[in-house]
């Protein structure tokens, strides 16, 4: 993979890990240094690597005449800035990116894991009509039709069991 092609599959981790990276260095060194210049300096690249999306979309809210949280982020930011405390615009961008990061990656796993499960799931179903075993597609079983599940099969549609069953629980759910 090349570098631009990584920076742009990977673009969010890598402002968060930055971010991250850059407010540990900067209020270690301004621990050490009570916050001279180097340590704001430091703790001011840590805002504005980790805060750019979330910035650039607060201005797109409030074009569209809303307040989101990325607004209210870019708002705690700009007065921790505005006040001296450049540790605190630092810690808020970075906990934001990191919180947002981590819950793209949660919701990315389970869609993953939710469209995995449904490619499990027949396509068809073999329904009783009219004393006749019909194959419809499963989006076509209505409430009240009869499907018959030989044994092996996967269930194609939840339902209740009229018959014998010696399958499992746990393969049905």
């Amino acid at each position: 993979m090349k570098p631009k092609q990584y920076y742009r599959t990977h673009r969010k981790a890598i402002h968060t890990a930055t971010s991250g990276l850059l407010y540990a260095t900067g209020w270690s060194v301004g621990a050490v240094t009570r916050f001279d210049d180097i340590g704001v300096a430091v703790l001011l690249a840590a805002t504005l690597v980790g805060g750019y999306d979330v910035a650039k979309a607060a201005l797109y809210e409030l074009r569209e005449r809303t307040v989101g949280i990325k607004t209210l982020v870019t708002m705690a930011a700009i007065g921790a800035i505005g006040i001296g405390e450049y540790w605190e615009a630092a810690a808020v961008v970075f906990l934001f990116s990191l919180g947002s990061y981590l819950e793209g990656r949660t919701m990315r796993k389970t869609r993953a894991a939710l469209t995995e499960l449904l490619e499990l799931a027949p396509d068809t179903a073999l329904v009783r009509r009219d004393d006749d075993l019909v194959e419809v597609s499963a989006f076509d079983v209505e409430p009240g039709d009869v499907v018959l599940v030989r044994p092996g099969e996967k269930l194609p549609v939840d339902g209740e069991v009229l018959g014998e069953n010696r399958d499992e629980a746990a393969r049905g759910t």
